[in-house]
Protein backbone atom coordinates (compact mmCIF):
# COMPACT_ATOMS: atom_id res chain seq x y z
CA UNK A 1 0.00 0.00 0.00
CA UNK A 2 1.34 3.36 -1.03
CA UNK A 3 1.52 6.32 0.98
CA UNK A 4 -1.60 7.94 2.16
CA UNK A 5 -2.07 11.29 0.53
CA UNK A 6 -4.66 13.90 1.70
CA UNK A 7 -6.62 14.17 -1.10
CA UNK A 8 -7.21 10.16 0.31
CA UNK A 9 -8.80 11.02 2.74
CA UNK A 10 -10.67 13.81 1.48
CA UNK A 11 -12.34 11.18 -0.46
CA UNK A 12 -13.21 8.51 2.13
CA UNK A 13 -15.48 10.65 3.86
CA UNK A 14 -18.22 11.67 1.63
CA UNK A 15 -20.85 11.57 3.82
CA UNK A 16 -19.14 14.88 4.86
CA UNK A 17 -19.12 18.46 3.59
CA UNK A 18 -16.43 19.05 1.85
CA UNK A 19 -15.73 22.02 3.31
CA UNK A 20 -16.10 19.79 6.94
CA UNK A 21 -13.64 16.95 5.40
CA UNK A 22 -10.93 20.07 4.41
CA UNK A 23 -10.94 21.66 8.48
CA UNK A 24 -11.16 18.29 9.55
CA UNK A 25 -7.75 17.01 7.79
CA UNK A 26 -6.33 20.54 8.13
CA UNK A 27 -6.60 19.83 12.14
CA UNK A 28 -5.44 16.65 12.31
CA UNK A 29 -2.64 17.46 9.96
CA UNK A 30 -1.64 21.09 10.62
CA UNK A 31 -1.37 21.82 7.09
CA UNK A 32 -2.84 24.80 5.86
CA UNK A 33 -6.20 24.90 3.51
CA UNK A 34 -3.86 25.12 0.09
CA UNK A 35 -1.59 22.76 1.34
CA UNK A 36 -4.31 19.68 1.51
CA UNK A 37 -6.03 20.50 -1.34
CA UNK A 38 -2.74 20.46 -3.02
CA UNK A 39 -2.40 16.45 -2.26
CA UNK A 40 0.37 16.43 0.45
CA UNK A 41 1.60 12.71 1.79
CA UNK A 42 0.79 12.74 5.62
CA UNK A 43 1.24 10.06 8.50
CA UNK A 44 0.01 7.04 9.48
CA UNK A 45 -0.92 9.04 13.01
CA UNK A 46 -2.45 11.99 11.14
CA UNK A 47 -4.12 9.47 9.23
CA UNK A 48 -5.66 7.79 11.91
CA UNK A 49 -6.09 11.08 14.17
CA UNK A 50 -8.69 11.95 10.99
CA UNK A 51 -10.48 8.94 11.60
CA UNK A 52 -10.79 9.41 15.41
CA UNK A 53 -12.17 13.25 14.20
CA UNK A 54 -14.34 11.88 11.65
CA UNK A 55 -16.40 9.22 13.44
CA UNK A 56 -17.04 12.01 16.37
CA UNK A 57 -18.54 14.44 13.67
CA UNK A 58 -20.36 11.47 12.78
CA UNK A 59 -22.16 11.32 15.97
CA UNK A 60 -22.54 15.00 16.09
CA UNK A 61 -19.70 16.34 18.23
CA UNK A 62 -19.12 20.11 16.89
CA UNK A 63 -16.55 20.61 14.39
CA UNK A 64 -15.61 24.24 16.03
CA UNK A 65 -14.33 21.19 19.09
CA UNK A 66 -13.10 19.04 16.78
CA UNK A 67 -10.80 21.65 15.69
CA UNK A 68 -9.74 22.80 19.17
CA UNK A 69 -9.95 27.05 18.41
CA UNK A 70 -11.16 29.44 16.94
CA UNK A 71 -10.40 32.97 15.29
CA UNK A 72 -12.41 35.87 17.15
CA UNK A 73 -11.74 39.30 17.01
CA UNK A 74 -7.86 40.15 17.00
CA UNK A 75 -7.80 36.89 19.25
CA UNK A 76 -7.55 32.87 18.80
CA UNK A 77 -9.50 30.91 21.43
CA UNK A 78 -9.51 27.40 22.65
CA UNK A 79 -12.97 25.66 22.52
CA UNK A 80 -14.46 23.11 24.20
CA UNK A 81 -17.57 21.44 25.89
CA UNK A 82 -16.57 23.61 29.15
CA UNK A 83 -18.63 26.80 27.32
CA UNK A 84 -20.26 27.31 23.86
CA UNK A 85 -18.93 28.03 20.83
CA UNK A 86 -18.91 32.01 20.03
CA UNK A 87 -21.38 32.71 17.24
CA UNK A 88 -20.53 35.24 14.55
CA UNK A 89 -23.40 37.96 15.97
CA UNK A 90 -21.18 37.51 19.42
CA UNK A 91 -18.09 38.12 17.23
CA UNK A 92 -20.32 41.31 15.72
CA UNK A 93 -20.68 42.42 19.44
CA UNK A 94 -17.30 42.86 20.22
CA UNK A 95 -16.57 44.95 17.18
CA UNK A 96 -19.63 47.49 18.37
CA UNK A 97 -18.50 47.22 21.48
CA UNK A 98 -14.95 48.06 20.34
CA UNK A 99 -15.88 51.06 18.29
CA UNK A 100 -18.54 52.73 20.24
CA UNK A 101 -17.25 53.50 23.57
CA UNK A 102 -14.08 55.82 23.23
CA UNK A 103 -11.46 54.78 25.56
CA UNK A 104 -13.23 52.80 28.21
CA UNK A 105 -11.23 52.67 31.69
CA UNK A 106 -13.46 49.56 33.07
CA UNK A 107 -14.55 47.07 31.21
CA UNK A 108 -17.17 44.06 32.59
CA UNK A 109 -17.87 40.64 30.01
CA UNK A 110 -21.02 38.68 32.14
CA UNK A 111 -21.14 35.06 31.43
CA UNK A 112 -17.70 35.31 29.80
CA UNK A 113 -17.94 31.58 28.69
CA UNK A 114 -14.90 31.05 26.34
CA UNK A 115 -13.84 34.80 27.48
CA UNK A 116 -13.89 35.47 23.88
CA UNK A 117 -15.29 39.45 24.88
CA UNK A 118 -13.16 39.91 27.63
CA UNK A 119 -10.04 38.84 26.06
CA UNK A 120 -10.61 40.72 22.62
CA UNK A 121 -11.47 44.08 24.50
CA UNK A 122 -8.09 43.81 26.54
CA UNK A 123 -6.56 43.35 23.12
CA UNK A 124 -8.46 46.38 21.59
CA UNK A 125 -8.04 48.52 24.79
CA UNK A 126 -5.30 47.47 27.04
CA UNK A 127 -4.97 50.22 29.45
CA UNK A 128 -8.54 49.13 30.27
CA UNK A 129 -9.27 47.17 33.68
CA UNK A 130 -11.04 44.08 31.84
CA UNK A 131 -13.20 41.64 34.35
CA UNK A 132 -14.94 38.69 33.19
CA UNK A 133 -17.50 36.39 35.34
CA UNK A 134 -19.35 33.13 34.90
CA UNK A 135 -21.34 30.89 37.02
CA UNK A 136 -19.37 28.28 35.50
CA UNK A 137 -15.93 27.28 36.90
CA UNK A 138 -15.73 25.31 34.36
CA UNK A 139 -16.29 27.65 31.47
CA UNK A 140 -13.71 30.23 33.79
CA UNK A 141 -11.01 27.91 33.47
CA UNK A 142 -11.44 27.75 29.89
CA UNK A 143 -11.24 31.58 29.63
CA UNK A 144 -8.03 31.53 32.04
CA UNK A 145 -6.70 29.69 29.10
CA UNK A 146 -7.91 32.17 26.62
CA UNK A 147 -6.35 35.00 28.64
CA UNK A 148 -3.05 33.48 28.77
CA UNK A 149 -3.04 32.10 25.04
CA UNK A 150 -3.30 35.11 24.08
CA UNK A 151 -0.86 37.21 26.25
CA UNK A 152 -3.66 39.68 28.46
CA UNK A 153 -4.38 40.18 32.06
CA UNK A 154 -8.42 39.52 32.31
CA UNK A 155 -9.76 39.45 35.78
CA UNK A 156 -11.91 36.38 35.90
CA UNK A 157 -14.52 35.75 38.93
CA UNK A 158 -16.64 32.97 39.20
CA UNK A 159 -20.55 33.80 40.18
CA UNK A 160 -23.99 34.83 39.01
CA UNK A 161 -24.31 37.94 37.53
CA UNK A 162 -23.15 41.65 39.31
CA UNK A 163 -22.62 39.36 42.26
CA UNK A 164 -19.24 38.25 40.82
CA UNK A 165 -18.17 41.69 40.17
CA UNK A 166 -15.69 43.70 43.06
CA UNK A 167 -17.77 46.04 44.82
CA UNK A 168 -15.25 48.70 44.03
CA UNK A 169 -16.20 49.21 40.36
CA UNK A 170 -19.96 50.24 41.52
CA UNK A 171 -20.66 52.88 39.40
CA UNK A 172 -17.50 52.93 37.60
CA UNK A 173 -18.25 50.58 34.49
CA UNK A 174 -17.75 52.73 31.24
CA UNK A 175 -18.40 49.53 29.11
CA UNK A 176 -20.76 46.57 30.14
CA UNK A 177 -21.11 43.28 27.52
CA UNK A 178 -23.19 39.76 27.48
CA UNK A 179 -24.19 37.28 25.77
CA UNK A 180 -26.46 35.65 28.52
CA UNK A 181 -27.81 32.35 27.80
CA UNK A 182 -31.67 33.47 26.16
CA UNK A 183 -33.18 30.38 24.35
CA UNK A 184 -36.30 29.56 25.66
CA UNK A 185 -37.31 26.23 27.46
CA UNK A 186 -39.56 25.41 23.65
CA UNK A 187 -36.41 26.47 21.58
CA UNK A 188 -34.28 24.33 23.56
CA UNK A 189 -36.34 21.28 22.27
CA UNK A 190 -35.98 22.33 18.77
CA UNK A 191 -32.13 22.86 18.96
CA UNK A 192 -30.15 20.88 16.34
CA UNK A 193 -28.60 17.78 18.22
CA UNK A 194 -24.81 19.36 17.96
CA UNK A 195 -25.81 22.15 19.90
CA UNK A 196 -28.42 20.82 22.55
CA UNK A 197 -26.45 17.39 23.15
CA UNK A 198 -22.85 18.91 22.91
CA UNK A 199 -22.67 22.71 24.13
CA UNK A 200 -23.71 23.60 28.14
CA UNK A 201 -27.10 23.93 28.48
CA UNK A 202 -26.55 26.45 31.52
CA UNK A 203 -24.84 28.55 28.38
CA UNK A 204 -28.08 28.09 26.42
CA UNK A 205 -31.27 28.04 28.52
CA UNK A 206 -32.99 31.78 29.15
CA UNK A 207 -36.04 30.21 31.03
CA UNK A 208 -39.44 30.33 29.52
CA UNK A 209 -39.66 33.83 27.61
CA UNK A 210 -35.60 33.53 27.52
CA UNK A 211 -35.41 36.68 29.57
CA UNK A 212 -34.93 35.22 32.81
CA UNK A 213 -30.94 36.11 32.92
CA UNK A 214 -31.81 39.12 30.95
CA UNK A 215 -34.21 40.57 33.06
CA UNK A 216 -31.90 40.90 36.34
CA UNK A 217 -28.84 41.99 34.02
CA UNK A 218 -30.66 45.33 33.19
CA UNK A 219 -32.48 45.59 36.37
CA UNK A 220 -28.97 45.50 37.73
CA UNK A 221 -27.59 48.32 35.82
CA UNK A 222 -28.18 51.31 37.78
CA UNK A 223 -25.92 50.80 40.56
CA UNK A 224 -22.78 49.73 38.16
CA UNK A 225 -22.45 51.21 35.12
CA UNK A 226 -20.69 54.88 35.54
CA UNK A 227 -22.40 58.37 34.29
CA UNK A 228 -22.94 57.79 30.21
CA UNK A 229 -21.81 54.26 30.71
CA UNK A 230 -23.01 51.54 28.31
CA UNK A 231 -24.46 48.23 27.68
CA UNK A 232 -24.29 45.76 25.15
CA UNK A 233 -26.07 42.88 25.03
CA UNK A 234 -27.16 39.68 22.88
CA UNK A 235 -30.47 38.77 22.80
CA UNK A 236 -32.21 36.16 21.10
CA UNK A 237 -33.76 37.39 17.42
CA UNK A 238 -37.24 36.98 18.22
CA UNK A 239 -37.14 38.37 21.98
CA UNK A 240 -35.39 42.37 21.32
CA UNK A 241 -38.79 44.09 21.49
CA UNK A 242 -39.29 42.06 24.70
CA UNK A 243 -35.79 42.99 26.68
CA UNK A 244 -35.93 46.10 25.30
CA UNK A 245 -39.06 47.26 27.02
CA UNK A 246 -37.61 46.36 30.48
CA UNK A 247 -35.16 48.91 29.77
CA UNK A 248 -36.86 52.07 28.24
CA UNK A 249 -38.81 52.55 31.08
CA UNK A 250 -35.39 53.17 32.74
CA UNK A 251 -33.17 54.29 30.57
CA UNK A 252 -34.01 56.69 27.89
CA UNK A 253 -31.06 55.72 25.46
CA UNK A 254 -32.05 52.29 24.78
CA UNK A 255 -31.30 51.45 20.83
CA UNK A 256 -31.95 47.83 19.28
CA UNK A 257 -29.37 47.05 16.64
CA UNK A 258 -29.88 44.31 14.11
CA UNK A 259 -27.22 41.74 13.20
CA UNK A 260 -25.61 41.41 9.74
CA UNK A 261 -28.82 39.14 8.36
CA UNK A 262 -30.65 42.26 9.63
CA UNK A 263 -32.37 40.50 12.47
CA UNK A 264 -33.00 42.36 16.09
CA UNK A 265 -30.12 41.12 17.61
CA UNK A 266 -28.55 43.60 20.23
CA UNK A 267 -29.68 45.43 22.59
CA UNK A 268 -27.09 48.97 23.29
CA UNK A 269 -27.95 50.92 26.90
CA UNK A 270 -26.46 54.25 27.88
CA UNK A 271 -26.49 55.25 31.07
CA UNK A 272 -27.67 58.93 30.98
CA UNK A 273 -27.07 59.88 34.98
CA UNK A 274 -29.03 63.00 33.99
CA UNK A 275 -31.74 61.46 32.80
CA UNK A 276 -32.11 60.15 36.61
CA UNK A 277 -30.88 62.99 38.51
CA UNK A 278 -33.66 64.82 36.85
CA UNK A 279 -36.29 62.21 36.98
CA UNK A 280 -35.29 61.55 41.38
CA UNK A 281 -34.35 57.62 40.18
CA UNK A 282 -30.60 57.79 40.81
Amino acid sequence: MGPVTTRDLLRRADDLPDHEMVRLVMAATGLSRSEVLADKEISESEAAALKAMVTARRAGEPLQYLEGSIPFGPAELAVDQRALIPRPETEQLYELASTDVDHPQVIVDIGTGTGCLAVALKMAFPTARVIGTDVSPLALSLAHENADRNGVDVELHVGSLFEAIPRTVAGEIDLLVSNPPYVTTAEMGALPDEIGEWEPRLALHGGTDGLAVIRPLIEGLPQWLAPDGAALIEVGAGHADDAASLAIPVFERTEILPDLTGRNRFLKITFDSRHFAVNGDG
